[in-house]
């Protein structure tokens, strides 16, 4: 089955995010995807593409005529696919697929990011996914689990910038509901990565490196498969570290979704998909902070009265980003304004950035 969109122009920026739904064409019985490949219409401007399916298929029903839209995810959020530079395709393990028809995902969305550096308004494209399936079920259903960080600010100039990020112990004992088998793996960052691990422990010991990639290259990107898969049990810990080299740089660079920003991803699969039925992400929002252990989140998560505080959250979620968004907001004002009303808007980032601190202390202390 091939997803493509029809020719589409391309907009005259840098970066775009552009989806577009499809319904599988079969819903009358179950069937396992177990292999995708590319189709590429325009080399110029297609940086990756993902396969979302959509737990819930009446989402969204307004876009009946399933025109491409600009995006993020659209609010579907377990990934089935994917492409990005330099793969070929991907055969899934011969344990398991991704379940699509009767009882599996009747509704999907591509993500596709367009990438048009010198901005040009003369560009179309029309690509996509050919999908592969076959309804002799394979004995599981597949998952993906996202790891990473979103929290990046890497300074010019620089040999080396570390991120980290623990999907930890309380975590995988929230998210898991047994024991999960990791078939491959793909590690995602963009052309400032050098390096990057996704290590599996288990009681304070290594167990295995999940990924080990010490010569990471965006443009040809390495797929981890393993004929045994590796177990991960409730309160294991997998560790995503990313490594950058910013020596050519004369800016900071900070997490996006653009070709010149950064990213930290892992990309997991994994059976059962059953044993991950709340949310297949473990990812941190803002250096150690991540949703899935309160313990992380600076006393704002913790559960109160049976229910955990999501004003608390909601509070982390945009205070914190905060510091770094002043931050990116000096920087530009400062090179394109005068010595004068670059000092003053200096001294204004500075008065929020300590607005924003003293409110996370009250907070705190509160």
């Amino acid at each position: 089955m091939e997803l493509r969109i029809p020719p589409t122009p391309v907009p005259a920026k840098e970066t775009t995010y552009m989806c577009s739904f499809f319904d599988f064409e079969n819903v009358t019985t179950d069937f396992h995807i177990i292999a995708t490949t590319p189709i590429i219409n325009n080399s110029y401007v297609m940086h990756h593409m993902l396969l979302f399916g959509c737990a819930d298929d009446s989402l969204h029903s307004s876009r009946a005529a399933r025109e491409p839209f600009e995006c993020n995810m659209a609010g579907c959020s377990d990934v089935i696919g994917g492409w990005t530079l330099g793969l070929n395709g991907n055969c899934l393990s011969p344990q398991a697929g991704y379940k699509v028809g009767a009882t599996g995902y009747k509704r999907m969305i591509i993500q596709y990011h367009w990438n048009n550096p010198f901005v040009r308004s003369d560009f179309m494209d029309s690509s996509g996914l050919t999908l592969y399936y076959t309804p002799n079920l394979r004995p599981y259903n597949l998952g993906t689990l996202m790891t990473g960080q979103r929290y990046l600010q890497i300074p010019p100039y620089t040999d080396v910038t570390i991120a980290t990020s623990d999907c930890t112990a309380t975590c995988t004992k929230t998210l898991l509901q047994g024991d999960i088998y990791v078939t491959d793996a793909i590690n995602h960052m963009h052309y400032l990565g050098k390096s990057m691990y996704i290590e599996h422990h288990r009681q304070n010991k290594l167990l295995k490196y999940i990924t080990e990639e010490s010569a990471y290259n965006y443009d040809s990107p390495k797929m981890f498969k393993f004929d045994e898969p590796l177990v991960v049990k409730p309160g294991d810990v997998i560790r995503t570290t990313c490594h950058y080299k910013s020596t050519d740089k004369a800016t900071n660079t900070f997490w996006g979704q653009g070709t010149p920003d950064e990213m930290c991803f892992g990309f997991l699969s994994f059976y059962p998909a059953e044993n991950m039925p709340l949310g297949k992400h473990c990812v941190s929002m803002y250096k150690t902070i991540i949703n899935c252990d309160p313990q992380t989140q600076m006393g704002c998560g913790q559960e109160e009265s049976g229910s955990h505080d999501e004003l608390g959250r909601t509070l982390l979620a945009n205070i914190l980003p905060c510091e770094v968004e002043l931050y990116k907001d000096s920087l530009t004002d400062t090179r394109n304004l005068t010595r004068s009303s670059g000092a003053g808007n200096m001294q204004l980032t500075s008065l929020l950035l300590a607005i924003t601190a003293s409110v996370s202390g009250i907070w705190l202390w509160g």
